[in-house]
């Protein structure tokens, strides 16, 4: 009994790959999440076939979603960058830290697209002030701005 099938991804799965790419993944991980998720496609006969039509639909999704995520860079600097409300002690520390996952989420809340925590790089922030986290999405690199201030000034 197979447990692995091959997929074409419609959308980015990092680290596992890009929209157009094929991968091997788990059976019961594709009927779960990938294939109800719009994610992928059964790689079969069929799809191979379509293949062709499958890869102008997935560079035309993919050309929107670039142009959304620039779209979103320019928004997020004509802002003054992600800002973020935080408790923070007398000296400026923060009680809980600032990651990436959490700019990823505030990002999705402010300007309602989801990017993938592994675009980010950047430590964890712990205290009040500026700061920056490297985005890098495929052509796209950017450093966005990160504000830190205490919660009720």
């Amino acid at each position: 009994m197979r447990k692995k099938s091959e997929v074409l991804l419609l959308k980015p799965l990092p680290p596992r790959g890009n929209a157009g790419d094929v991968i091997d993944v788990k059976i019961h991980y594709a009927n779960m999440v990938l294939i109800p998720q719009g994610i992928a496609i059964w790689h079969d006969q069929q799809a191979k076939n379509q293949r062709e039509s499958q890869m102008k639909k997935i560079e035309k999704n993919k050309a929107e979603y670039l142009t959304t995520i620039k779209d979103m860079l320019t928004a997020i600097e004509a802002n003054g960058g992600l800002i973020f409300e935080k408790q923070a002690t007398e000296a400026g520390k923060l009680y809980d830290s600032i990651s990436t996952k959490d700019i990823a989420n505030k990002i999705h809340i402010d300007y309602k697209i989801k990017i993938a925590v592994d675009h980010f790089e950047s430590d964890k922030i712990e205290e009040l002030g500026e700061f920056s986290t490297n985005f890098n999405y495929e052509t796209i690199s950017s450093k966005i701005p990160v504000k830190v201030i205490k919660k009720g000034e």
